[in-house]
Formats: C-alpha cells, structure tokens, sequence
C-alpha cells in the first residue's frame, strides 16, 4: 500500500501496522490501529500529518492516552504518539515544554526552578497536550490559570495563541477540535516564595490515593455539572458497582469507570450510556463526557 510505504519512508518515526491499541490507552482495551506512527520530532509529526493529508487518511495526535476510549474495531486511520516530543526548559521566569511531555515532570522542573503554582495540577496523568486542549484541572486551579501561550500546527504552519485566545472553558478549548495539533506550551508560573508554602506535590499525591481508586480508568469520565459534581448525581442515584460485562462504576469514586482484564471498549460505553441515562431519568441532568471515543462504536 502506497500510503503505508511513505510513512514508513518518514525519518525519526516508528511505524506499527495494526497496532493493538489496548497498550496505549488508560483503559488497556480497544481494537487495532491502521497505522500507529510514534513521531519524534516536530518536523517527523509535520511530515506524518501531510502524508496523512496527501492520502486521506484521518489521524489522531495521541498523548498520554489517559483520556481516550478506542472502540474495540480499532481505528481505520493513523494514530501518532507524540510521546517522543518530551523536551522542557526554562526561559527566563517561564517553562516551554513540546506536546508530549509529563504534565507531572513540567511541574516538578518548574518547582526545580523556583517557579511554583501549578503544584495541584501535578497528578493528573496527562500530557502537556492532552491537558491544555481539555484545560484540566484539579484542586482548584486549571491549565488556563498558567499558560501564557500555545503553539499549534495548522496546514503545515505555526501559529501562536496568547491566553485568551486559548478561548478556554470549563474542560474545554479552542483546540478540541482537533484541527490543530499542539506543538508546545509556554507557561507561567509564580516566582514569589510564598507560593513553594503551596507545594502540594506531595498532598496531592496523598489525597488523590486516598479518594480515587486504582486500576484501569480514565480518571473522571464525566465533566461537573454547573453548579453539582457528576460523582455525587451517580452516588445518589445508586449507580456505585453498577457493572457492564468487564467495566463498572468504581465504589470509591462515582465518577470513575474501572475495567477489568476481560473488559472491552463496548463495556465501558454501554456503561458510560447507562449512567447518562439513569442519572438524567433521575435529576434530569445530562451528563457530558470528558473522554473522547475514538472509532466507531
């Protein structure tokens, strides 16, 4: 196939054909990718995107995969990891870090170097892409409360945003679109001493073990409604242990999907459409999902 011969053609990339997605996904279910590119450099992402283009072929820029459910038919398009584009640095009294890396390693360099803030974010298991496109949050802050600027590839060119055009919302950007891959974020953090006081690295480690449960998830899976918690409409519906086939609704933590080794794609969305439906019979509440669902299901 004419498609599969040029990325392959393509320098500083790694290129797996019907690549099991269930390794790469919070989740560890789901069904093969056409093609999986890991990119290492920006201008290999670049090239992976316009072969992709040239041939229509869908894509899907891949971080941590902590926030993606891929059906268990796979993906009939090319799924690049931007993983190897991991570097941070400091410049001046601010952090630039590349798409895919540690949110958790660009806030610990920013404490490193006297910068401090965004200590709360520090256990989300996200990338630094992944977590700017669904503006994540946790304990109170938000990416938005530290990026100074995002630099994103749009028809093979650069553009920069300043903050407010991030157009940032409550777990949302103008980014989730998908049309314009992240290449690297520019963040601000504070320098005033006061704020190492809030070195949270720790608590929030601490806190998060003892409120969220482990195993396979994705985190929450749904967004707060305005002015209530999805955790606590699932909780108060009855809906914790609530089970599909290998996925069910965490006892710890409503708002957590667990999935099991024999569960699948289709367990966990059944059960997210379970819980959507139950909970809005009940409050009348739509949720929202934070994942995103990849492939056809």
């Amino acid at each position: 196939m004419e498609f599969i011969q040029r990325l392959s053609s393509i320098a500083d990339t790694d290129l797996t054909v019907n690549q099991p997605m269930s390794v790469y996904t919070g989740y560890g279910v789901g069904g093969n990718a056409k093609a999986f590119v890991k990119a290492y450099t920006v201008q290999a992402l670049k090239d992976v995107i316009e072969v992709a283009r040239v041939h229509g072929e869908k894509y899907k820029i891949l971080g941590n995969g902590t926030n993606v459910l891929v059906s268990d038919k796979g993906y009939d398009g090319v799924i690049i990891t931007i993983k190897g584009l991991n570097s941070i640095f400091r410049c001046d009294d601010s952090v630039t870090a590349l798409a895919g890396a540690s949110l958790c390693k660009v806030i610990k360099f920013a404490c490193q170097n006297h910068l401090y803030g965004g200590q709360p974010l520090s256990g989300i298991p996200a990338s630094v892409g992944g977590a700017t496109v669904m503006n994540a949050g946790a304990f109170g802050v938000c990416m938005a409360d530290f990026v100074k600027s995002v630099t994103t590839l749009k028809n093979g060119t650069f553009f920069r945003y300043d903050n407010k055009s991030c157009e940032f919302g409550y777990r949302t950007s103008r980014f989730l679109l998908g049309k314009e891959p992240i290449i690297s974020v520019n963040f601000k953090f504070y320098t005033d001493p006061k704020y190492k006081e809030y070195d949270l690295l720790t608590d929030c480690s601490r806190q998060r073990k003892l409120h969220q449960p482990e195993g396979r998830s994705c985190g929450c899976v749904f967004k707060n409604p305005t002015g209530d918690y999805a955790g606590r409409l699932i909780d108060t519906a009855g809906l914790k242990g609530l089970s599909v086939g290998g996925a069910r609704v965490s006892h710890k933590h409503g708002n957590f999907i667990l999935a099991d080794k024999n569960a699948t794609a289709s367990d966990v969305f059944n059960l997210v459409n379970q819980i959507k439906s139950q909970v809005y019979n009940k409050f009348g509440v739509m949720l929202k999902e934070e994942i995103e669902f990849l492939g056809e299901f």
